[in-house]
């Protein structure tokens, strides 16, 4: 981008046309500062086209408020950062975005009427396309790194110690099941894209397992095993529950 080279002078404003540049001249002294009145309510800083629309404001509150339409044959974003980290620390989170939450006031209503969500996303589907999906991620390496002992997780979520909590979900899959996928119709996809194959689909690490393997709600469209089928010198079972009753999947005397 060119950059601007309409000046100021001391005690004058910047000028209202033109293209602007703000040259500092103390390294520790913040180059603008927009401070508004005690009892504020118009927005600090607006941004709109030649059509008088706003397109990015900021308001009294600090909070940011952007309106983006695309148009056109090429694909863009809406907020596009490029983040290049050369940084070397052995504490903290390195990220390219990091959000800090803290509630404390009171919700009321039900989970479906009022929630706090440290990042919520809505996708409205109003044209087709081959491949929707409501995030994205890409994880791919860069010249010739050595990964040997390095994890690599391609999302994660850990829940600190709550107390007493109604329900703990580490990760949450719902969806409506009114209509349902001509291909597919699953809670879970798994599908290995390479030449490799997967060692494990899923695997129980850390202190201790879980006490099921699958918990089901109701015993409808599911068929309970009869354990008394199973081989009596039966050391290794894996585990279920359908509604209230326990059963096993399989079981054998050795692996």
């Amino acid at each position: 981008m060119t950059v601007g080279t309409s000046q100021g002078f001391a005690g004058q404003c910047v000028t209202t046309q033109g293209e602007s540049l703000i040259k500092q001249l103390t390294a520790a002294t913040d180059i603008l500062t927009i401070q508004g009145a005690a009892s504020q309510t118009g927005d600090f800083l607006v941004l709109r086209n030649s059509s008088e629309t706003e397109l990015w404001y900021v308001v009294a509150a600090g909070r940011q408020v952007m309106a983006v339409t695309h148009s056109g044959t090429a694909a863009l974003a809406s907020l596009d950062i490029t983040t290049t980290d050369a940084t070397t620390f052995s504490s903290g989170y390195g990220a390219a975005i990091y959000l800090r939450s803290t509630t404390s006031g009171a919700k009321t209503g039900s989970a479906n009427t009022s929630q706090f969500n440290v990042l919520a996303m809505d996708l409205t589907i109003s044209a087709a396309a081959p491949y929707i999906c409501g995030s994205y991620f890409y994880i791919a390496q860069s010249g010739d790194p050595t990964l040997t002992s390095t994890q690599v997780h391609g999302h994660v979520v850990y829940i600190e110690e709550l107390g007493a909590v109604d329900r703990i979900h580490a990760l949450s899959l719902q969806k409506a099941n009114t209509t349902k996928g001509t291909s597919y119709d699953t809670f879970i996809h798994l599908a290995c894209q390479g030449s490799g194959v997967a060692k494990t689909a899923i695997q129980f690490t850390g202190t201790h397992n879980p006490d099921y393997f699958l918990e089901f709600q109701s015993t409808a469209d599911f068929i309970a095993a009869d354990t008394s089928n199973l081989p009596a010198a039966a050391t290794y079972k894996l585990k279920c529950k359908a509604g209230a009753t326990e059963f096993y999947l399989i079981g054998v005397a050795d692996f």
